[in-house]
């Protein structure tokens, strides 16, 4: 998720992050982005997929919206969110993926940790 503090940022934050990721090979893929006032009030939440901007209701929105489009896309997580994604994916949704590589079943120990807590207070 990206934070941002206006609108207007947006595109060009994620343009300059998209020239980043190119020089590895990378797609950033769809994106959950919050505008926040003073990073306190919440201004509009947004899912960016290939520089189109889609404005939704809430951040959990964004975020919820941004995971199921990076399935139905076929898009791989971004490497800064990996984690948390992952924690989605696992605990929340409950599934693998063919992007699953032995390597990524392999799961850090911290979240593994977490995944088991979070259904441990689900249930």
């Amino acid at each position: 998720m990206a934070l941002f503090q206006t609108a207007g940022d947006i595109v060009t934050t994620l343009e300059k992050r998209q020239q980043k990721y190119n020089k590895f090979g990378l797609e950033i893929g769809p994106q959950a982005v919050v505008v926040m006032a003073d990073n306190e009030v919440v201004m509009g939440s947004y899912v960016v997929v290939n520089m189109v901007i889609y404005e939704v209701d809430k951040p959990k929105t964004a975020f919820d919206v941004a995971f199921k489009a990076m399935h139905s896309l076929d898009a791989v997580y971004a490497v800064e969110a990996k984690r948390e994604y992952q924690f989605l994916q696992k605990a929340v949704y409950g599934f693998d993926t063919a992007h699953d590589t032995p390597e990524e079943k392999k799961l850090d120990p911290k979240l593994i940790t977490l995944i088991k807590a979070y259904k441990d207070f689900k249930n």
